[in-house]
């Protein structure tokens, strides 16, 4: 067996050496992560819903509204209305009502996530400004 010394002050050196150009706050980092893994299972819960409920279209409007790729590169109301037949009335209205529902999931599922009370409004107040 061979021994080998560890020299800290060199290991250090090379650690600085290394750092991020821009150093990350990682108990952010670790936030950021947890309320996209938040969002996406209720976005999940969302999609069991309304296809379960005959909602497909409502969820179609949301999904190429709300979830298109790049963000900011959504359609308008009026392309959506043309493209699935629907009214731009209705596709206010079926947004509506998939963001009411993707707001309930998260917070249902925030509920599961906290202990107290205190807990779940401090966290529903960091994500919506409100508790309900």
């Amino acid at each position: 067996m061979t021994t080998v010394p560890l020299d800290f002050q060199s290991a250090e050196g090379e650690i600085v050496r290394h750092e991020l150009s821009v150093p990350a706050d990682v108990d952010d980092l670790f936030y950021q992560e947890w309320v996209r893994a938040l969002f996406q299972r209720a976005v999940d819960d969302l999609r069991t819903s309304a296809r379960a409920s005959g909602r497909e279209t409502m969820l179609r409007v949301f999904e190429l509204y709300d979830l298109s790729e790049p963000p900011g590169a959504q359609p308008t109301y009026a392309e959506l209305a043309r493209q699935l037949g629907l009214t731009s009335t209705t596709v206010t209205n079926h947004l509506a009502a998939m963001r009411r529902q993707l707001r309930k999931h998260v917070l249902d599922r925030l509920r599961d996530l906290t202990t107290t009370d205190e807990e779940f409004e401090t966290e529903s107040r960091r994500l919506f400004g409100a508790a309900r």
